[in-house]
């Protein structure tokens, strides 16, 4: 059994179906397998050579079943998926949907239920630029017994293009609210440097543009701001020189990728969370600082409001406007109690609807259900 996510919850359940995950070889350093299972850190030719031996029997079986194809893509796959085989899941949970590519041609004898999450680009913006990957996400609509979302918002998108919707399932990715615990109760105080601070990939998506033109209008209109960035990306240096431009390099930070612990750290000892994003499939940041009882300015977009609802937990903009941006993060400024108000009812909501408990009870329902 592997998960990318939840594998100390899962392990500790009852649960007695089979399953086995895959994530893109890319991603596979990141996986975490529970005890039923150990794959990933073999060579090639180790893992052919143990999955073959394991159960020499069934490969044999295995192989010869493979009749429409040649012996070297027979062997390909062996090599590939040769732990995944013996193993003889009931489940088969591709954990990156695109996945699929890799593993339509593989037939198992037991054909186990096929489930395939999506998490925005493979719904949001392939199906659109890449003819191979749009040509075979309606096969794996109809193959998958089941279409795990993150959000509300990515679901109706699928729907449009096609997927049955009986299928589907939204399951929100849980946050380790225990880890993500805000220690210094700071509030925000207009005699002193405002922390707005972000998190996320430096690219134009995410509208760090806008962020920046909102920085500097609250700079004119006299207020002591500092906006820190952390992430990496293409725009870098195209940023970089709209701080510039706008003369406000000084109150500007990029701070590079960070682990866990030091971007805890870095958002407890901020004072406002800031997403600017022009489309989110629903804002994992955007939790991270809700746990972390952050009062939130976040751009109205894709599921974010399945997360923040506006003057409740947290304030909601018009994406690509620095006006809206600006105009919000001035409320919080100078209303600080509402502002506390905000950031407490933002951690109630991961508790309450994000927590990795809830997570965990969705996805063994789902695989219960199949």
């Amino acid at each position: 059994m592997y998960y990318t996510r939840w594998p100390q919850q899962f392990s500790s359940t009852s649960i007695k179906t089979r399953a086995y995950s895959l994530v893109s070889p890319r991603r596979s350093k990141d996986v975490e397998s529970t005890t039923f299972y150990s794959e990933g850190y073999f060579t090639k030719g180790k893992r052919l050579i143990n999955a073959y031996f394991s159960d020499t029997s069934y490969m044999s079986y295995w192989f010869r079943a493979q009749g429409q194809l040649s012996v070297a893509d027979k062997l390909r796959l062996m090599i590939t998926f040769g732990n995944l085989i013996t193993y003889r899941p009931d489940i088969l949970q591709l954990v990156n949907s695109t996945t699929y590519l890799k593993v339509k041609d593989l037939y198992l004898p037991e054909r186990p239920k096929l489930i395939s999450s999506f998490h925005g680009y493979d719904i949001v913006t392939r199906p659109y630029n890449d003819p191979v990957w749009n040509k075979y996400l309606g096969e794996l609509f109809e193959r998958a017994d089941g279409l795990h979302f993150v959000s509300e918002w990515l679901r109706d998108k699928a729907l449009a293009l096609g997927a049955p919707e009986e299928k589907t399932k939204v399951i929100y990715a849980g946050v380790d609210s225990d880890f993500f615990n805000p220690t210094q109760k700071i509030k925000i105080d207009i005699q002193r440097q405002i922390k707005i601070i972000s998190t996320g990939r430096l690219v134009e998506l995410k509208g760090y543009q806008y962020a920046f033109k909102a920085v500097k209008l609250l700079l004119d209109q006299g207020l002591d701001i500092h906006y820190s960035i952390i992430g990496e990306g293409t725009a870098r240096e195209q940023l970089s020189r709209l701080a510039n431009d706008l003369e406000i390099v000084k109150n500007v930070s990029f701070l590079g990728t960070k682990d866990k612990t030091e971007l805890r750290g870095l958002l407890d000892s901020s004072d406002i969370y800031l997403q600017p994003s022009l489309t989110e499939a629903l804002g994992g940041a955007v939790l991270e600082a809700c746990s972390m009882a952050l009062p939130v300015v976040a751009s109205s977009v894709g599921g974010i409001p399945e997360i923040i609802q506006n003057e409740a937990n947290g304030l909601l903009v018009p994406p690509k406007n620095p006006e809206a941006l600006a105009c919000a993060i001035k409320q919080l400024v100078e209303n600080p109690p509402d502002a506390q108000e905000m950031a407490a009812s933002a951690r109630k909501t991961v508790e309450n609807k994000f927590s990795i408990e809830q997570e965990t009870k969705k996805w063994l329902e789902l695989y219960r259900s199949l």
